[in-house]
């Protein structure tokens, strides 16, 4: 399906509790226990997507800031 263009299509075959299950996820003020408890020690890099909306760059600055702080 991915492959083929048909991202809508992966709702009939993943439901959004398999999807929590799978993808770390949480607001910005839940991201840095989300990262820390998913790849705390595992890791030495993980990838954020910067906001789509340049209101929240100061917020997102304080995410990376307590991300990088985690060993």
């Amino acid at each position: 399906m991915i492959r083929s263009g048909e991202w809508s299509r992966l709702g009939e075959l993943m439901s959004d509790d398999f999807i929590d299950e799978i993808l770390p996820h949480g607001t910005y003020d839940e991201l840095p226990a989300v990262v820390e408890s998913w790849f705390g020690g595992l890791v030495d890099g993980i990838l954020l997507q910067p906001p789509a909306d340049a209101a929240d760059d100061a917020v997102f600055a304080d995410v990376v800031s307590a991300i990088s702080s985690i060993r």
